[in-house]
């Protein structure tokens, strides 16, 4: 579970319309697997996989209906010795309120 608070300023948009600031709080849940297979190469171990997720978005914002979605994505990962590096990408499918497509990389070196 994770829980989110979310606090914003009033502002005024470029067209002159006057924003007013407020408080969202959202309790999202989910439920994932992540496969994916160890291939070595000489001393550079490959992790190619995906990954799938079931989202529970538990509305606590007045009005708003509770959201079921998927979060789906794509990783691989190289690693040799002390040294890790990858990408990852992942989408939201389902999700009537917003849209997600979201790309990572990452490196890591153990001392």
């Amino acid at each position: 579970l994770q829980y989110s608070h979310i606090e914003s300023s009033s502002y005024v948009t470029s067209l002159n319309q006057a924003v007013e600031g407020g408080t969202d709080r959202q309790v999202t849940g989910q439920v994932g697997v992540d496969l994916g297979v160890a291939l070595t190469f000489g001393d550079v171990v490959v992790v190619p996989g995906i990954r799938g997720a079931y989202v529970r978005d538990f509305q606590q914002i007045k009005g708003a209906v509770d959201q079921d979605y998927f979060d789906l994505g794509a990783f691989i990962a190289f690693a040799s010795g002390n040294f890790t590096f990858g990408a990852e990408g992942s989408v939201w499918v389902g999700n009537n309120d917003a849209d997600s497509r979201s790309v990572r990389a990452f490196a890591s070196v153990r001392f």
